[in-house]
This record gives structure tokens, C-alpha cells and sequence, in this order.
């Protein structure tokens, strides 16, 4: 996620999570880990994915916004 964020805070500053993807072009990102070899699950349309690194890595995309880990799993 570290180097992950560095790339996307070059073109725009996070948001309300731990880096920020603009800009309506979810598939985008999401297509271009899935090529750089992370697992994607979409969990709710194409806005809300969790990307899961070769290395185990986790990082949840919640409508423009990155966090790291899934926190699209049920809190309790």
C-alpha cells in the first residue's frame, strides 16, 4: 500500500481514507492491479473492491477512496 499510495498522492491528495483514486475511473485501477498480479473481489459494483497484493497485501477501494486492509467486512 506504501508504494501504492506514493503513486496516487503525486496526483491527488487523500481524501477521507488513506489515498484517493479521482475521478469516476474505478475499473481502471482496479485493472491495472489485477495486472501488476493482485487478486480483485468486487464487493459492491465496480466502486467497492478489496485488492489483495501477490505478497498478501490488502487494500480496500471504497467509491474513490483506498484504505489499507478490508474494511468492507462486517464490524462487531
Amino acid at each position: 500500500m506504501d508504494t501504492l499510495k506514493r503513486i496516487l498522492d503525486s496526483f491527488e491528495p487523500p481524501s477521507s481514507g488513506d489515498a484517493f483514486f479521482p475521478g469516476g475511473a474505478d475499473e481502471t485501477l482496479a485493472d491495472a492491479l489485477h495486472k501488476a498480479g493482485w487478486a480483485i473481489s468486487y464487493r459492491e459494483g465496480d466502486y467497492v473492491w478489496v485488492g489483495v497484493s501477490p505478497t498478501g497485501e490488502k487494500v480496500s477501494h471504497v467509491e474513490g477512496d483506498l484504505y489499507r486492509g478490508d474494511v468492507t467486512l462486517p464490524r462487531g
